[in-house]
């Protein structure tokens, strides 16, 4: 797959978590997510590559995964971010 086509899979997962982050009340960090989104769409090579970083960092138990979402269970929120992790290291893979 090249860069765009994996780069769109991970904006597609991205903004589902910034909605469910909306829904739940966490509204800093669903803006972070989404200022995250903007850049990896505007951004050259190297910036997609930090953004794609950062991504993968927000996904992780003690970040994002931290968050309570009512109505999900852990593992339900946990298996969503780590979709979203794997997109975005296969993305950046590519770059």
């Amino acid at each position: 797959m090249n860069t765009n086509t994996l780069n769109q899979q991970v904006i597609t997962l991205a903004r589902e978590v910034v909605v469910a982050l909306g829904q739940h009340g966490h509204n800093l960090a669903a803006t972070d997510l989404n200022n995250l989104i903007n850049n990896l769409l505007s951004g050259n090579a190297q910036v997609q590559h930090e953004v794609l970083q950062n991504i993968r960092e927000r996904c992780d138990v003690r970040w994002l995964g931290d968050l309570y979402m009512q109505g999900m269970t852990l593992k339900e929120w946990w298996g969503i971010l780590e979709q979203l992790k794997t997109a975005a290291g296969r993305a950046l893979k590519a770059i």
